[in-house]
């Protein structure tokens, strides 16, 4: 790992904890589970769960993973058809990966389609709602200090996302919202960590769609 690698993990290694307990509640009431890591990045929360998790991203981060010994597979999670058969996974991860993306729609839809009924997907996001991320771009807006920082460049997040907009975004996408938490990265609360429940079709269909009452 270099210097950005070691900041990254001591930055988010309390939310990836987090992640993993949940998962062990949910392993512990229903036995093993498959579960599917969607935005894996290089493999970190996948290599803290020992390895027995599937991954996805681009090639470059999945080429990592398979250095590391993890299973990954390369995708334009905007685009590409995940390369799983339908309702196959018990749980799905995606941390720290929607406010990278031009348009969620693909992602969710096939999370929806891989899960199986009952499934459970977990989703952390920056929460629009805090000052830390204003304040971080326009720290940022100056390489020399993300280059002091983590010794690379920091790129934009493309949308951040408050709670009611999440919430509307898995309720249209048939998630049921289940708990939320609130983990820090820089500051109390300025991270939104949701669990949510599959509901709706499970023949792999396309998926309807509803508003929040």
């Amino acid at each position: 790992m270099d210097r950005g690698d070691r900041i990254y993990v001591k930055r988010h290694f309390r939310r990836w904890l987090e992640v993993a307990e949940i998962l062990e509640a949910f392993q512990e009431k229903s036995g093993a589970m498959k579960i599917l890591d969607v935005g894996c990045g290089s493999g970190f929360f996948m290599l803290m769960t020992g390895g027995g998790v599937t991954g996805l991203d681009n090639a470059e981060n999945v080429e990592v993973c398979k250095k590391r010994g993890l299973q990954a597979y390369s995708v334009n999670l905007e685009k590409d058809r995940f390369p799983f058969e339908s309702n196959v996974f018990d749980a799905a991860v995606c941390l720290e990966v929607l406010e990278h993306l031009t348009d969620p729609e693909n992602i969710f839809g096939e999370i929806h389609r891989l899960l199986s009924s009952g499934g459970y997907l977990i989703v952390s996001t920056p929460n629009s709602r805090m000052p830390t991320w204003r304040i971080r771009d326009f720290l940022f807006k100056f390489k020399f200090i993300s280059q002091i920082y983590i010794n690379r460049e920091i790129s934009e997040d493309e949308k951040r996302y408050g709670k009611g907009e999440l919430e509307q975004l898995l309720s249209a996408h048939n998630f049921e919202v289940c708990s939320w938490r609130y983990p820090r990265i820089f500051l109390p609360g300025d991270d939104l960590l949701v669990v949510a429940k599959k509901r709706g079709s499970t023949d792999g269909s396309s998926h309807s769609r509803s508003k929040l009452k």
